[in-house]
Formats: structure tokens, sequence, C-alpha cells
């Protein structure tokens, strides 16, 4: 990992496999606790709201993952790059997280397109 490419792509794919192992939140359910007070959202109305919801829970499991091996070892890097890089090596890599998540996302949210047709067909 030395390029700012490199440190993008390793970012990119560790947000798109934790994301990957986020539940999708239901339409009408309440997220935890804290999630609900971080997000501000109480009760899951909407594929608006439920996306937010699994943003914010696939961040909760990545700064958790964080306390465990290997990561201390991508941190001991990104830190000794910080130091000879002209851009912040934890930016690009946040960044590359962002980029997985929104991805994965995209390629699931179709989950609610199909429920919310059943729902209308059921009720028609």
């Amino acid at each position: 990992m030395t390029t700012k490419k490199e440190i993008y792509e390793m970012g990119k794919t560790r947000g798109r496999n934790l994301a990957s192992w986020t539940d999708l939140p239901e339409i009408g359910s309440r997220p935890n606790q804290m999630i609900a007070y971080e997000t501000c959202i109480s009760e899951i109305e909407d594929i608006h709201d439920a996306h937010d919801i699994f943003v914010a829970l696939t961040w909760q499991a990545e700064q958790m993952n964080r306390d465990y091996s290997p990561f201390e070892f991508i941190a001991h890097d990104l830190n000794k790059m910080v130091e000879t890089k002209p851009y912040d090596p934890w930016e690009v890599f946040e960044e590359g997280i962002r980029v997985g998540i929104k991805k994965e996302w995209k390629e699931r949210k179709g989950h609610y397109k199909e429920m919310t047709a059943k729902i209308k067909k059921e009720t028609s």
C-alpha cells in the first residue's frame, strides 16, 4: 500500500465488505438506540431512512472493527504515510470506505423496490 489509488482501493474494498455483512433494515422497524440517536431516526419509514440506518450501521461496524488486529497494521502504515505523503492517507482511505458502502447499497437497494411492489400488489 504505497500509492493514493492503492489506499483508496483498500478503503473501498473494506467498505464494500463491511456493508455486504450489514443487514438491510426493514421499513417499519426501529433501529437500536445508539443508531437512532446518531441518525435522528426512531422508526424506519421509507427507503431514505433505511439508507441512512444502513450507512450508520456499516460505519459503526467499521469503527468497532478498528479495535482488532489486523487493522492495527493498516493504521500503522497509514500513520507512517501521514509524514511523507502530500495528501492525508486517512482521508483517502475513508473516502474509499464511503464509496464501497455506497456501491454495496446501490446493489442491494432493489430489495425495497421489490418489497414495495409486493405490498402494493397485496393491497390492491
